[in-house]
C-alpha cells in the first residue's frame, strides 16, 4: 500500500493513552511523516490551535475539563470546519448536534480503521478547500452585483418580489433596502405600463436562460419617469426560479435619437420647400435663355429680358442664401 507523502499537522485532542497511541499507528500506516500534535483537555487544545494553524483536529467528547454540548459550544465555530469528532456508540445524539453545528465528520472509536480514519481526513480537507473556493467565488459575484456602476437586481419568477437590490438601483430609484424588498417589479412602473409588461413577462417566463428586452419605462420613488433597457439572465436561488437584471437608463440615448429624428425631418421639410422656390426663378431664366437663343429680338426686347434675368438670378441667390441660414440654425440646435 503506497503512503501518502503529503505533509499533515494534526492534532489529537485525547486524554485517553491508549486511544492516542492507537490513532498514531493507524496515521502512520497511511502517512509517511504526519506533524502529531496532543492536547489531553480543552484548555490545552484552545491555547494550540489558538497559536498555530492545522490541517485536521481529531477531537474527544468526553475530555477532563469539558465534555458533551458544552465542549463543542465552547470549541468555536471557527474550527469545526476541519473537526473530525471521535465518538462513542452511545453518542449519537450529540454527534447529531455537531453534524448540525458544522463539524466536518464523526467516527466510532470502535470502529475505527486506517483506511476509514485517512479518507475522514482527506475529506475534511477537500472540503474546506472547495468550501473557500464556494465562497470566494460568491464573494467576487457579490462585489460585482453591489459594486456595479448600473442599477441591477433580483427578483423571484414567481412572486416578482425583489429579493436583492445593489447600491445602484438605491441611487437611481430613491427606494431604501428595506422599502425594495417589500415591493415588486410592478411598483416600479407607470400604471399606465403595468398591462404591458404583464404580457412580455409571460413571454419571458417560457426562457430558461439570458434574455435581452427592449427599452421600457420605469417610475422613481419621485414619480419621475425614465427609460431603461433591460438585460435578465434566469439563475435558480434555493431552488427558486429568479431573474437577474440589469436595468440601463437610456433616456438621454433615447431623447438625443429624437432631437436627430425631429432635425432630419425638419430639414427634409426645408428641402422639400425651398426646392419649389428655388425652381421657380431657375425655370424663368432658363426660359429668357431660350427665348434669346430661339428669336430675333430687338434691342429695348433684349434689355427687358436681361432685367428679367438679372431679377431671377438675384431671387435664386437670396432663396439659396435663406436655405444656408436655415440649415446652419437647426445645425447649431
Amino acid at each position: 500500500m503506497k503512503k501518502d507523502t503529503k505533509s499533515y499537522r494534526i492534532l489529537i485532542v485525547e486524554s485517553n493513552e491508549k486511544v492516542l497511541i492507537s490513532l498514531k499507528k493507524l496515521l502512520l500506516k497511511r502517512i509517511v511523516d504526519p506533524i502529531i500534535i496532543n492536547a489531553v483537555d480543552f484548555k490545552s487544545a484552545k491555547m494550540l490551535f489558538s497559536q498555530e494553524d492545522y490541517d485536521v483536529i481529531l477531537l474527544d467528547l468526553n475530555l477532563s475539563d469539558r465534555k458533551g454540548q458544552q465542549l463543542l459550544d465552547d470549541f468555536g465555530k471557527e474550527n469545526f470546519s476541519k473537526t473530525i469528532l471521535l465518538a462513542e456508540l452511545q453518542d449519537s445524539e450529540l454527534t447529531r448536534y455537531a453534524i448540525s453545528k458544522g463539524v466536518s465528520d464523526y467516527l466510532e472509536k470502535s470502529e475505527l480503521s486506517s483506511r476509514l480514519l485517512y479518507k475522514s481526513i482527506v475529506y475534511s480537507i477537500e472540503r474546506r478547500k472547495n468550501i473557500a473556493k464556494l465562497q470566494e467565488s460568491e464573494k467576487r459575484f457579490s462585489n460585482l452585483f453591489y459594486l456595479n456602476p448600473q442599477p441591477m437586481y433580483v427578483f423571484d419568477f414567481k412572486t416578482l418580489q425583489f429579493l436583492r437590490v445593489n447600491d445602484a438601483m438605491l441611487k437611481q430609484y430613491g427606494y431604501s433596502i428595506a422599502e425594495f424588498l417589500d415591493m415588486t417589479l410592478l411598483d416600479i412602473r407607470p400604471k399606465n405600463q403595468i398591462s404591458a409588461f404583464k404580457k412580455a413577462f409571460k413571454y419571458l417566463e417560457s426562457y430558461d436562460r439570458l434574455v435581452t428586452a427592449d427599452e421600457y419605462q420605469h417610475q422613481k420613488k419621485n414619480g419621475e419617469t425614465f427609460y431603461v433597457e433591460i438585460s435578465c439572465n434566469i439563475i435558480h436561488d434555493d431552488g427558486k426560479k429568479c431573474g437577474l437584471v440589469t436595468a440601463v437608463d437610456v433616456t438621454e440615448r433615447l431623447n438625443y435619437l429624437k432631437t436627430i429624428e425631429e432635425r432630419n425631418q425638419r430639414l427634409q421639410d426645408i428641402a422639400f420647400t425651398q426646392s419649389h422656390i428655388v425652381r421657380a426663378p431657375l425655370a424663368n431664366m432658363m426660359g429668357i435663355l431660350y427665348l434669346i437663343r430661339d428669336f430675333d429680338l430687338k434691342a429695348e426686347e433684349g434689355e427687358e429680358l436681361f432685367r428679367n434675368f438679372i431679377n431671377c438670378g438675384e431671387e435664386l441667390d437670396k432663396s439659396i442664401k435663406e436655405n444656408v441660414l436655415k440649415s446652419n440654425f437647426f445645425e447649431a440646435k
